[in-house]
């Protein structure tokens, strides 16, 4: 039951800050933007498709490579940024957005923040240059201190350092293995529905042989991004991403 109280907890927290002006919630919102825009959404999505990642989370004998995978990225059931702001973010220790000096209010500093983070209690009754040195001196000893821990972490997951992969192509990739999951179409029909190219889309006054003709080159780009997203998958579950050969 604990994991399922936490993530009721981000759920209320994301609620909160979405509307929020608070300097430290506008950079959550950015980090989080930007974060979903990211490949890290489809390295997730692809686990979806994974039949041997479902059996590992099952607790069934597989390769040992997904049982690492499944033990690191858990249950896929709650929305990515949830899962992101609980297990991803320490997975692939990423920094993906430079947040900004701001006041946090008492009542935030139990939150999710998704990067470190110093709290300073700066008496005001201190003359600035006093608060000045005083800072300064409290900032180089943290950062000193952070760049220290810094050093010493090393991501328990990265993306495949190899990337030819663009976005576009692997959601076009998931679509096509989605869109022959359930259907007895045949392979020409679900490129025309994808519509992975136009030039071989069927038109109503073509003779029979450019029928034959597009219906063979769309049905074959069809199948190729199909085999490229098995890949695809196969590789995600077990570590490599993106990566299809």
């Amino acid at each position: 039951m604990k994991p399922r109280v936490k993530y009721k907890k981000v759920r209320s927290f994301l609620r909160k800050i979405k509307h929020s002006n608070q300097r430290a919630d506008i950079d959550l919102r950015e980090e989080l933007t930007a974060t979903n825009h990211s490949l890290y959404p489809l390295w997730r999505e692809c686990l979806t498709e994974s039949e041997e990642f479902a059996r590992a989370l099952a607790g069934e004998p597989v390769d040992a490579a997904v049982k690492a995978m499944a033990a690191d990225f858990g249950a896929l059931r709650p929305s990515f940024l949830e899962w992101w702001i609980l297990r991803g973010r320490q997975l692939f220790a990423a920094q993906l957005y430079t947040p900004h000096v701001s006041h946090v209010p008492s009542e935030r500093l139990d939150k999710f923040d998704v990067y470190p983070v110093l709290y300073i209690k700066v008496p005001l009754q201190l003359s600035r240059k006093d608060v000045n040195k005083q800072l300064t001196e409290l900032l180089d000893f943290e950062f000193d201190k952070a760049k220290l821990a810094a050093d010493q972490i090393t991501p328990k997951r990265q993306l495949y350092q190899d990337q030819r992969l663009r976005r576009a192509s692997i959601d076009m990739m998931l679509r096509a293995w989605r869109a022959r999951k359930h259907t007895t179409d045949e392979w020409w029909q679900t490129g025309e529905q994808l519509e992975l190219n136009t030039e071989f889309v069927c038109q109503p006054d073509d003779h029979a042989e450019t029928l034959k003709r597009k219906q063979r080159l769309m049905s074959l780009t069809t199948q190729r991004l199909h085999r490229t997203a098995a890949s695809l998958i196969h590789f995600a579950a077990r570590g490599d991403f993106p990566r299809v050969k």
